[in-house]
């Protein structure tokens, strides 16, 4: 504890890929720390009100770890530009947990287990840009009440969750509509709506296969067109010779 206490000027501390599980107070007289990185350690929980010395920090990482359970009081009198807290075990969101992150530009939370958002998580965070709520186990997001409740966002990623790809296209366009960006990945065969992956439903797939039946019947329609004209000419064209070979008789 108070390890770092005398390097009041110290602006970045690395302390990834260790075995760190409890960090209470640690970080006291760290008062002009901006970046911090404790990606890749052993932390489940993170306690109230123990990033609260680091006046100055504006990049923390706590991507890899084992947190489950995010509550109010954590990120608090800090200006946070960047917060990642991606492939955790994240469940859970308390109501205010982001409400002091005035300043934060770009969230991510992607590969965690959330099986729910609620955008008004971010009601507060009018400054942020990126966000990142990929690989979740989302299978819905307000898309409406997200352009509405952040104006400024320039950047989503919803990829790699339980959205129904029946419901992706109305997403995708109040995304567009709204000037909001979305990252696309490698399209599929299946499961994917302009470059955002989606998961098909029953009624998706019956979709689907009800297109491919009316392609499958539109195209044997133009074929039989297609074989009924080419008949007509090998009809006349018949005629014509026969008519050319009386002729010369």
């Amino acid at each position: 504890k108070k390890a770092f206490s005398t390097l009041s000027a110290l602006k970045t501390l690395n302390l990834s890929t260790n075995f760190i599980s409890d960090f209470q107070d640690c970080f006291v007289g760290l008062q002009n720390l901006v970046t911090l990185d404790l990606e890749e350690n052993e932390i489940t929980f993170l306690p109230q009100n123990v990033f609260n010395h680091l006046k100055s920090l504006q990049f923390l990482n706590l991507g890899s770890n084992y947190i489950a359970h995010l509550t109010t009081n954590t990120f608090q009198q800090i200006p946070l530009k960047v917060l990642y807290l991606g492939n955790n075990n994240i469940t859970e969101i308390d109501n205010g947990t982001f409400n002091e992150l005035l300043n934060l530009e770009t969230l991510n939370i992607s590969y965690n287990s959330l099986e729910s958002f609620d955008v008004n998580l971010l009601k507060h965070l009018q400054n942020l840009k990126r966000l990142f709520i990929g690989s979740n186990n989302l299978n819905q997001l307000d898309g409406m009440l997200l352009v509405q409740t952040i104006p400024k966002l320039q950047l989503i990623n919803i990829n790699d969750n339980e959205i129904p790809c029946e419901d992706l296209p109305h997403l995708l366009t109040v995304f567009k509509t709204h000037g909001l960006d979305y990252v696309s990945v490698e399209k599929g065969v299946l499961g994917n709506f302009d470059g955002v992956s989606c998961v098909e439903t029953e009624s998706a797939a019956v979709i689907n296969i009800m297109n491919y039946k009316r392609i499958l019947k539109n195209t044997n329609q133009k074929l039989e067109t297609v074989k009924e004209y080419l008949q007509k000419i090998n009809s006349t064209s018949q005629s014509m010779l026969e008519e050319r070979s009386n002729a010369m008789q």
